[in-house]
């Protein structure tokens, strides 16, 4: 019977939709424990990117394709309109809490990774990814809270104590904006941006460096799709990071953002545009260099040549240091914090010293 046939497909997509969503959270879990990193390249190996992104997209051609075979057999009911609407709204609730779920898995991989994040790069990319989760509809708000929990690898309300840890997301969250119907996301989104991108210098830094200067001129040029809020938090956060630094093209497409077809009219972004400008050129603190090495991450550091022969008993040597406030897990903290080299040495007999 019709109805029995109805039941049964029901019934096997509640089985096969809650086996995915085990599927995504187990990688999750299995990756909470002190082998982390091994776990993490028997993963890599495994081509895990590539399933959960495939996951993705076969389970919405799965659910759409069941979808369509209950909207069939519900033709004949008067409250055909009603069940069809109730219909999307758990399908589109199942894909969202199924992308949740897998990018809380690709997270989990790339944990304090950079080689992870570089594999990721390189074989998925964040511009596949992100056609993949746009295809999927409207996002809510936990699957872009997921998104930020990626960039920050935390809880994402934790400002000011975790920073920026894959700044990936973050360009992801920028290009999204104007293709979000809620204003309300869009201001909560664009406002986060703002305060996680500002922390400090390494923060802007990492920022700029990744050209988002431009993905923030180019969201601005969809100004009809934005939120007033959500437009003028973009541009504040503009001016801090060009505070920081700011090439000329990117400073003539800010400019050149400002033009309208009639020259009598001004564009709304006029005014909080000078002050971004006006920040930018703003002193913001005490004198600092303009140019330096950023020598924050863990391995980073500055190798010379060996020196052959002394041309005495002693050396010097001077440099200037800008000690940042760092963000940390709050976990690092019970580990008793980093040990930071000014610098070392080694002789030819193993003996140097460290500073």
């Amino acid at each position: 019977p019709t109805g029995s046939r109805q039941s049964f497909t029901n019934s096997s997509t509640c089985d096969l939709t809650s086996l995915l969503f085990s599927f995504a959270d187990t990688i999750t879990s299995m990756l909470d424990c002190v082998d982390r990193p091994v776990l993490q390249a028997i993963f890599l190996n495994s081509n895990c990117f590539e399933h959960l992104i495939r996951l993705l997209q076969n389970c919405k051609l799965f659910l759409s394709a069941n979808n369509k075979v209950v909207h069939k057999n519900e033709k004949e009911l008067a409250n055909q309109l009603l069940a069809e609407m109730n219909q999307e709204q758990v399908f589109q609730g199942q894909l969202d809490r199924l992308a949740v779920s897998a990018i809380q898995a690709l997270t989990a991989v790339m944990l304090k990774s950079p080689a992870a994040k570089e594999v990721f790069k390189e074989r998925i990319g964040y511009a596949h990814i992100f056609e993949v989760l746009k295809s999927m509809g409207q996002p809510s708000r936990e699957l872009l809270e997921e998104l930020m929990n990626m960039a920050v690898e935390g809880d994402h309300t934790s400002v000011g104590i975790l920073g920026i840890s894959n700044v990936q997301p973050l360009l992801l969250l920028i290009q999204w904006l104007p293709e979000l119907e809620s204003p309300d996301l869009q201001v909560f989104i664009s406002n986060w941006l703002k305060r996680i991108c500002c922390i400090n210098r390494q923060s802007r830094a990492t920022c700029v460096n990744t050209n988002m200067v431009i993905r923030i001129i180019e969201t601005l040029g969809g100004h009809s799709l934005l939120h007033g809020t959500c437009a003028e938090n973009l541009i504040a956060l503009l001016g801090s990071l060009g505070s920081q630094s700011m090439s000329s093209e990117e400073l003539h497409q800010l400019i050149r953002l400002l033009r309208t077809t009639d020259p009598k009219q001004a564009h709304p972004y006029v005014v909080p545009v000078m002050r971004a400008i006006l920040t930018m050129a703003r002193k913001q603190g005490l004198d600092n260099a303009l140019q330096y090495f950023d020598l924050s991450h863990s391995m980073a550091g500055i190798a010379v040549p060996s020196i052959q022969r002394w041309p005495g008993s002693a050396f010097s040597f001077s440099a200037w240091l800008c000690l940042d406030q760092e963000q940390v897990s709050p976990s690092a903290y019970s580990k008793g914090g980093k040990r930071k080299q000014l610098y070392r040495y080694i002789g030819m007999e193993e003996a140097g010293g460290i500073c």
